[in-house]
């Protein structure tokens, strides 16, 4: 298996985390037939197939063929994938409130689900995965995802990116531990403005989100053996 991460260009680095690629081939692995579990990290993700896709399982045991090149949303639950082949995908990782800035689509309506990028319409999607198949390498691929990604910035939704922004800030910072009446008083922004606002650009409600970043946080001190008792 080949795991790497790539830091995105200054431009982009505001509204993304990074970027992820994969690579795996089942077929020369011991784990052929084992399955990932996949808990909700507070992000959502563009995610491209340039190999065998992976096989997505939800909780009913429904199994699904991710598309080739895919809007993940935000997650409020855990799900299972499995690869069918040769994985290879690059993905970006976008910051919790950034993917509004590049997409127009109601971010809110993709919770626990994905959409096609052939579903949001446009030429230049279809432009996009065309390149990206074509592409001979994993730098090239990199390369016209980030002019793709620059192309398709909203400056005019800047302003209140920057409050939703400014508010995730302030839940990470203190760990989760703040209610939505405090954070929606740091972006100046009463609380039914401030839920509907957060959740166009998150794609889920405050409340969850800060549940996420609690249970994200639990976790790492859990790694760490900082605490004993999750409670």
């Amino acid at each position: 298996m080949i795991y790497q991460f790539f830091q995105p260009s200054s431009v982009l680095r505001p509204f993304i985390k990074h970027y992820w690629m994969l690579e795996e081939n089942i077929f020369t692995s011991s784990k052929k037939h084992c399955s990932q579990r996949i808990f909700p990290a507070g992000f959502t993700e563009l995610i491209f197939y340039y190999g065998d896709r992976y096989l997505n399982i939800d909780k009913k045991k429904k199994e699904t063929i991710q598309p080739r090149l895919h809007f993940s949303g935000q997650r409020n639950d855990y799900y299972d994938v499995k690869p069918t082949g040769k994985v290879g995908l690059l993905a970006v990782t976008f910051k919790p409130d950034a993917a509004r800035l590049f997409f127009n689509l109601p971010v809110h309506e993709l919770l626990d689900s994905w959409v096609s990028i052939e579903d949001l319409g446009g030429k230049q999607t279809e432009v996009l995965q065309d390149k990206l198949l074509n592409a001979g390498n994993l730098k090239s691929r990199v390369q016209i995802m980030e002019k793709f990604l620059i192309d398709q910035l909203h400056e005019n939704l800047i302003y209140d990116y920057r409050r939703i922004h400014h508010s995730l800030n302030e839940i990470d910072r203190r760990r989760g531990l703040v209610s939505v009446a405090e954070v929606a008083g740091e972006a100046c922004l009463g609380t039914k403005q401030f839920k509907r606002k957060f959740a166009d650009f998150v794609g889920i409600n405050p409340k969850q989100f800060i549940r996420i970043v609690r249970f994200q946080y639990a976790i790492y001190n859990k790694q760490n053996g900082w605490v004993n008792n999750l409670t």
